[in-house]
């Protein structure tokens, strides 16, 4: 089961060009969730409910204060994507096909 060491800092992750939506094969989907602080409680809950939906797709967590991101991997889960999106607001959680750059 993933935890917090198992989530890898990231550099030069692009935020552009993600879109919104969860179809399509998961491992060839990535998911990018934008929030404020790595301090803030809405990245400990994100980390306790990403611990339900263990996968094999990539996972980029971006903190809007450091500009700092971390990555894990899940699987893009349709509630998964609705409950980040209900915590965070559907602006900040995009799934982005790796094929479409």
């Amino acid at each position: 089961m993933p935890d917090a060491r198992s989530w890898k800092q990231e550099s030069g992750s692009d935020w552009r060009g993600a879109r919104g939506d969860s179809s399509g094969n998961a491992q060839d989907r990535t998911l990018y969730v934008k929030i404020s602080s790595e301090d803030s409680p809405e990245y400990k809950r994100l980390k306790l409910v990403h611990m339900m939906f263990p996968g094999k797709a990539r996972m980029v967590v971006h903190f809007s204060d450091t500009k700092k991101s971390v990555g894990a991997y899940c699987i893009i889960h349709d509630a998964f994507v609705s409950e980040l999106r209900e915590m965070l607001g559907a602006e900040n959680v995009v799934v982005k096909d790796v094929n479409n750059h």
